[in-house]
């Protein structure tokens, strides 16, 4: 009897979990693709949620190009000497042959801060490590902000007063862009 009411709790839990989904996914479907960068992060943590909870880790895999990249759950935190601002950030490992250990940090509303903030983010990258924290793309190039040295927890630490894209990579890029036009110029 007692084994009866356990099964029905773990049905009852799933179907939850199912049709809040399902829910989501439509309440999603409807909504408007202007302006919704912070609802497709929405949809995308719904997603990853429920992989996760059923035991595939591969990621979306809607085509080759999702998954390209790898969605990082590790958490991005923004903080003043008042505290832990509410700002959150996506971390995408970049899948590049030629500056490999790089990732990028996307925040969910870019934003001027007020005064000066710390950002620290978990990542896959060993303690005491250096890493270059980069601003720009590889279209047109990256401008190095800040190098950092991996903290203990393999914590990366920079301070700034703006939250944009910022991309953390083990490859010195911007020097490695150098070299390469520099050799492409000599020829």
């Amino acid at each position: 009897m007692k084994m009866k009411g356990i099964v029905v709790t773990v049905l009852v839990v799933a179907l939850i979990a199912i049709g809040s989904f399902i829910g989501s996914l439509l309440y999603v479907g409807r909504i408007d693709d202007s302006n919704s960068y912070g609802k497709k992060e929405i949809y995308h943590s719904a997603e990853e949620a429920l992989l996760s909870f059923m035991g595939d880790d591969t990621g979306s895999g809607k085509n080759s190009q999702s998954t390209a990249n790898s969605r990082l759950t590790q958490r991005v935190t923004v903080m003043t000497k008042e505290g832990v601002l509410p700002y959150s950030g996506t971390v995408t490992k970049l899948q590049d042959a030629f500056y490999p250990g790089t990732y990028e940090i996307e925040f969910s509303t870019p934003a001027l801060l007020p005064e000066e903030a710390s950002v620290e983010v978990q990542m896959e990258i060993s303690e005491g490590e250096e890493v270059y924290i980069l601003t720009g793309n590889q279209d047109s190039g990256y401008t190095e902000y800040a190098v950092a040295t991996v903290g203990s927890g393999n914590i990366v630490k920079f301070n700034t007063d703006k939250l944009q894209t910022y991309t953390i990579s083990t490859t010195d890029i911007p020097a490695a862009q150098k070299a390469m036009s520099g050799m492409i110029g000599e020829s």
